[in-house]
């Protein structure tokens, strides 16, 4: 058992390498937020592991130049120093390993998907002021397109067939320049915000593609 470890340490290496990139990989294309600790000890194993591998063969290398300058009788022999393959694919899957703790810890899918969320705060608000801006030139009165069912708000100069026409307020650029559209659901006629009032005249906007489970709404 031992002489097959000895043998096959780098194929070890390189598997333990392969499952960690792997299960990053699958966490991270599933935009957990969280990620299981036991993951992170992992990779530090798997680091601890290809290092002493490495140390091992490195170990070994000298002990057999050893033996050979013994049979030599002191014979002097010239050997050129450096890394063999399996040394450098060792070193590289480290590298591997790290950049994949580092990936795992900032999570990239997750930090971009809070960002066009913050989007979609400043871009709710933005049609919420300009509607009660609006509403003070107007004596109070909301737009008339504004209904009590939650509809997607219109594009600037889109068609506003079964959406909400809101091109009072881009008039002239009198109170918005153009409605702000969603990130990533946003279309050439939708914004992809989706706006309505109470029957007490309270308007809501809401962004429903918001991600990571997280509820946009704004409602003044």
């Amino acid at each position: 058992m031992k002489e097959i470890l000895k043998n096959n340490a780098g194929v070890l290496g390189v598997l333990t390498t392969t499952f960690f990139a792997y299960a990053v990989w699958w966490y991270t294309a599933q935009g957990y937020m969280d990620v299981p600790i036991s993951l992170y000890y992992f990779g530090v194993a798997s680091v601890i592991l290809n290092l002493a591998i490495l140390w091992s063969l490195s170990t070994t290398k000298v002990i057999s130049k050893k033996k050979i300058t013994k049979v030599t009788k002191g014979k002097k022999m010239k050997s050129k120093k450096g890394f063999t393959l399996i040394e450098i694919l060792l070193v590289i899957a480290i590298l591997a390993i790290l950049a994949g703790v580092v990936i795992v810890a900032i999570n990239p899918f997750k930090q971009l998907a809070d960002a066009r969320n913050t989007q979609r705060r400043a871009d709710a608000t933005t049609i919420l002021n300009a509607v009660y801006q609006y509403t003070v030139d107007n004596s109070g009165t909301l737009p008339a397109t504004i209904t009590t069912t939650p509809t997607a708000v219109c594009a600037t100069a889109g068609t506003c067939t079964g959406i909400i026409d809101l091109t009072v307020l881009t008039t002239n650029e009198k109170y918005i320049t153009s409605l702000p559209k969603d990130p990533s659901s946003g279309t050439v006629n939708s914004t992809g915000y989706n706006i309505s009032k109470s029957a007490n005249g309270r308007v809501t906007v809401a962004a429903p593609s918001a991600e990571n489970s997280v509820t946009i709404s704004v409602t003044r």
